[in-house]
């Protein structure tokens, strides 16, 4: 099932289904796990010590299972 988009920006058609037959695809534990990673991703990129934050650590280790 396509997805729509939200917000109004240009939007690539052809990267939209491919994205979309990725997220069909792919599980939700895999789907969750990915989410998980590019969170810590972003963490790091905006260097933020999110190790010293109990309900982050709380929430990855909730989803990490």
């Amino acid at each position: 099932m396509a997805t729509i988009a939200k917000i109004k920006i240009k939007d690539s058609v052809e990267l939209r289904e491919k994205l979309d037959q990725i997220y069909e695809d792919t599980s939700q534990l895999e789907l969750a796990h990915w989410a998980l990673n590019l969170a810590k991703h972003i963490f790091s990129l905006i260097d933020y010590d999110y190790k010293s934050v109990p309900i982050i650590i709380d929430g990855f280790t909730a989803n990490e299972k």
